[in-house]
This record gives C-alpha cells, structure tokens and sequence, in this order.
C-alpha cells in the first residue's frame, strides 16, 4: 500500500499521473500494475467530479487529534464540504471507519464545512462511505 500511496500523494489532478509515476522507483511489471490501479482510482474520482476546480486537495495532511497524530490520505475541501479519503488495501476490517471517522472528526472541529468521509478499498475499487456518527 506505501507506493501506492506514494503515487496517489503526487496526483491532484488526472494529468498528473505520468510525473507521479516517475517519482517512484518501480519495476517494470510494477510500473504496469501501479499505473493501471492509478488508472481506476482517477476514473473513479473523475465520476465523483472530485478534480473539479471547486476543489482544493490535500495529500497525507498530519491532523492532531486527542493528542494523536493522524494522517489522513486525501482531504478535499470547497467552500461547502469537506470530504476525507482513505485508500486501503486487503480485507474491510471496522477498526478502518473508526479511524476515518476520527479524522473526519478533526475536521468537523476545524472547518465549518459539511464533512463527509469514503474508505476506497484499492484491491476490488470499492468506495464506501462512512458516516461522522
């Protein structure tokens, strides 16, 4: 999961993909793999219009929370909404939204936005959204 969040980190917009790619040293079958998956995760942000320009995007963000710190893998923020993203990879495990909700917890806090939240399980591209409550 750490390379691919290493490219996802360097992509805010679809175009961006190739110079993401070429910040990690991959091989060349790895380069196949991780560019593909990159592929479908951009499609997948293009249908929910998140590179639209309304929003501003924030990778890895180090958020403090009850004296912890947390980092969050994609926060997207308008004027309106925030939406907290977090990639994941293997089996759904609760322990995942407990953590999302925390770090949208942090948010809600911090901004005066609508706060909504998604776990983006990588390995079969399903999203699910998680509720604050």
């Amino acid at each position: 999961g750490t390379v691919l969040h290493a490219i996802l980190a360097n992509i805010n917009q679809p175009d961006q993909l190739g110079k993401a790619m070429n910040m990690v040293a991959l091989t060349e079958s790895e380069t196949a793999f991780y560019t593909d998956l990159s592929k479908k995760i951009i499609d997948l942000f293009e249908q929910k219009r998140w590179f639209d320009a309304k929003w501003q995007h924030f990778n890895e963000r180090e958020l403090l929370y009850k004296n912890q710190s947390l980092r969050a893998d994609k926060i997207l923020l308008s004027e309106d909404d925030c939406i907290v993203i977090d990639y994941k990879t293997g089996a759904k495990e609760k322990k995942y939204n407990k953590q999302l909700q925390e770090y949208m917890q942090v948010c809600a806090t911090a901004l005066q936005q609508k706060i909504q939240g998604y776990l983006l399980y990588v390995d079969d591209m399903e999203l699910i959204e998680v509720n604050l409550n």
